[in-house]
């Protein structure tokens, strides 16, 4: 069950979740929805010692998209994606994610594609970051998507907005994601509403070459939506 907490003409209710963990608002996002990612991208990562704790809680496929990738078993609940379960924290590195899920460190290094028949996939990378997503700001939400395995081969490409994680932006930090987003059918607006905060830094990858990563909203910026302090 679901409780709507407060109103906002930008964002919608907040949707806090009672009982069910698979009943967070998002119904089917992502069950055969617009394929955001492609290009050819293949990884040529392999499953080895590196990544072997991830297998008892996923499943290692081949697909055309990018080669050898991992999907999560959480996959099979409808409306899962990455970057929900857990909360986002303050780093000297900019925002960093804290998983609540046990396989929660894949979300540092690697990026996460959508492929018709398995839903979200893991795609294995070597480099960690806090994050590996992308931000949006405005009409009183903060929100973010996974970066994408074409993101890795330093393309740009435009993440559809049903990929997005929105939250009100005086109730996000140090609070579970999934406590806070806001309601589906909001999302559209809230994409629409806000603009790509363009924070990147660069962090030094697994072949000695920098990748580009975004820290995320400020700490001032994030103080004053919140009216606290962040530490």
């Amino acid at each position: 069950a679901l409780a709507a907490v407060g109103l906002s003409a930008a964002c919608g209710p907040v949707y806090v979740r009672e009982r069910d963990d698979r009943a967070y608002g998002y119904g089917a996002y992502g069950a055969g929805g617009p394929a955001a990612y492609g290009g050819g991208y293949a990884s040529t990562a392999q499953p080895d010692p590196y990544f072997s704790d991830l297998t008892g809680y996923g499943s290692w496929v081949n697909t055309a998209q990018y080669g050898r990738v991992w999907v999560p078993y959480a996959n099979r609940n409808v409306g899962w994606r990455p970057y929900f379960f857990g909360r986002w924290i303050y780093t000297s590195y900019g925002r960093a994610w804290h998983s609540e899920e046990a396989w929660g460190a894949a979300y540092h290094y690697g990026r996460w594609g959508w492929v018709t028949g398995h839903g979200w996939v893991w795609v294995p990378g070597y480099t960690w970051a806090p994050a590996w997503v992308v931000w949006r700001h405005g009409g009183g939400c903060v929100g973010w998507a996974p970066m994408g395995p074409d993101h890795a081969m330093g393309g740009s490409i435009d993440i559809h907005y049903s990929y997005w994680i929105f939250v009100r932006q005086e109730s996000w930090v140090n609070r579970p994601v999934q406590h806070a987003v806001i309601a589906a059918a909001q999302v559209s607006q809230a994409y629409n509403q806000s603009v790509v905060i363009q924070h990147a830094a660069n962090i030094s990858g697994h072949d000695g070459r920098a990748q580009s990563y975004y820290r995320g909203p400020r700490q001032e910026e994030a103080a004053g939506w919140t009216s606290q302090p962040i530490e």
